[in-house]
């Protein structure tokens, strides 16, 4: 998520989050992030976050915020000790120095930066859409830095029977929203009215949601399970992620954009590397 006050907030660090940085972050002109988002305690969202000491942006680490619910937060203390320095702060090891900051599942909070504010940018005239590489006006100039607070809401869904991760909804602008399920498994029809009260009155822009395979699986969704449950949410703009090596990604991306043109509604397989970025202003 990269914020129009040069703002670079992650969501999930997982076991391959290092070698995804040092391949996609260059290209996206990404060197510091300002926070990180945890949606659940499992490898491929939270085990990659001693490698995010290199992203603090400066020469002595500032503690980076990380936000968790309460049960992530117990795994990160038991797999990653190491991480919790008791005064708050880097005992002087080469490690990530980090500010943990636990949420309530369910709850809105706030995620605080301090980060560069750009000048003024030249709006552009295509809607949502998504490339390889950054638009070319993708990092502005530094001006000064800013404090800013961003409400996050946590919407708990499904992650295979009996354990919930968090979906993240936030603000894109003051009338739309960002609503982020990476990792569900089940959204029947009172996960769909726990979205629109979450939503109110605001239109979802843009969707990101989590389609594992073409067959069934009993923690993710399948592309007939995702795609059913992005049609009822309607957004403007989804994306899907998460396909595993199964997925032929040009005969399924072409099944979305045909299912998802049938409904008047726009749909695509996000890829590693995608930029999705907002000119509707």
């Amino acid at each position: 998520l990269a914020l129009r006050i040069c703002a670079h907030v992650l969501i999930d660090c997982g076991k391959t989050f290092r070698q995804s940085s040092l391949r996609h972050f260059p290209g996206l002109r990404v060197q510091t992030l300002h926070a990180v988002l945890l949606t659940h305690d499992h490898a491929d969202a939270c085990f990659g976050v001693d490698d995010l000491r290199e992203f603090t942006g400066t020469k002595v680490p500032v503690p980076m915020p990380v936000y968790l619910d309460h049960r992530t937060d117990e795994v990160m203390r038991r797999v990653f000790g190491y991480l919790y320095p008791k005064k708050g702060k880097s005992d002087g090891r080469w490690v990530a120095a980090l500010d943990w900051l636990t949420f309530e599942q369910g709850a809105t909070f706030p995620v605080r930066l301090r980060a560069p504010a750009p000048v003024a940018k030249k709006s552009k005239k295509n809607n949502l859409s998504h490339d390889e590489t950054p638009v070319a006006d993708s990092t502005p100039a530094v001006v000064a830095m800013t404090d800013l607070t961003i409400p996050f809401m946590s919407m708990p869904i499904e992650h295979g029977p009996d354990y919930w991760s968090n979906g993240f909804i936030f603000d894109l602008s003051p009338t739309t929203v960002c609503v982020y399920f990476s990792d569900i498994s089940r959204f029947d029809a009172s996960d769909e009215e726990r979205l629109r009260t979450a939503v109110g009155n605001k239109t979802i822009a843009l969707l990101m949601m989590d389609m594992l395979s073409i067959t069934q699986y009993f923690s993710h969704f399948s592309t007939d399970q995702a795609l059913e449950a992005a049609i009822k949410i309607k957004a403007k703009c989804t994306y899907f992620v998460g396909m595993s090596h199964t997925v032929d990604y040009e005969k399924c991306n072409r099944l979305v954009e045909e299912r998802f043109g049938k409904e008047g509604l726009v749909g695509h397989l996000a890829f590693d590397g995608c930029v999705v970025y907002d000119s509707t202003k």
